[in-house]
């Protein structure tokens, strides 16, 4: 599995990259995910990218009801990331399951194609540098922790127990709130949310907020 990991890959920016929106998810960077493709440009999509570079623009819906969704249906913000597997189903051959490694943020800056399937062309959204120490850093770190086994041993939310270990040993803020956020089954707008704040500490803040939002939700229905 190992061979198959492709953090070390840099996107070129600006770049032209294809479009690959999601229903229900937001990829993260650094995440690995299987999505299941169902709609036929989106089967061009991902034709496109095998054939090419097998990188794609992965970036979510803001309405998951639309079928057919126009640059102004989607996020600006998403994740560059590479197609690492794709299966076909057997008996719909425009139906298949990709595994998909998210690389980088990136944002639209322009559409460079939009038939049969949009290419834009994109920027890069590096997060800022923060500027803490160490102990600064890890004062922000621990709440977010602490509040994440709050909601699971105390509130009854789940999440895997592979997941919680690498959570446990994080000490990266931003690569923990990617995490967090991404297994505690959020609604696509609070995801896309945390995504977009360039700021590590500040989207570390907003994690735990949401966190609290969470435990205070699990407890009105106890």
């Amino acid at each position: 599995m190992k061979s198959e990991l492709y953090f070390d890959i840099k996107p070129k920016f600006p770049g032209r990259y294809p479009v690959l929106p999601l229903r229900d998810i937001v990829v993260f960077p650094y995440h690995i995910v299987p999505l299941f493709v169902g709609r036929q440009k989106s089967a061009l999509v991902v034709e496109h990218a095998l054939q090419t570079d097998k990188l794609v623009f992965l970036t979510a819906q803001r309405d998951l009801r639309i079928e057919d969704p126009t640059a102004e249906d989607i996020y600006p913000v998403g994740t560059v990331g590479i197609i690492l597997r794709m299966m076909r189903d057997k008996e719909s051959p425009d139906r298949m399951k990709i595994l998909v490694q998210g690389i980088c943020k990136a944002r639209i800056l322009g559409i460079f194609q939009s038939d049969p399937f949009y290419i834009v062309v994109l920027g890069n959204r590096e997060s800022e540098k923060s500027e803490r120490s160490k102990p600064e850093t890890e004062a922000f770190i621990l709440p977010v922790k602490e509040k994440l086994d709050k909601l699971i041993s105390e509130q009854g939310a789940t999440v895997r127990a592979d997941i919680m270990v690498v959570i446990e040993n994080l000490e990266d803020p931003e690569k923990l709130a990617h995490l967090v956020t991404a297994n505690i089954g959020l609604e696509v707008s609070q995801a896309q949310e945390i995504l977009e704040i360039g700021d590590p500490i500040q989207k570390l803040m907003r994690t735990g907020d949401i966190l609290d939002g969470l435990i205070r939700q699990y407890g009105d229905f106890q």
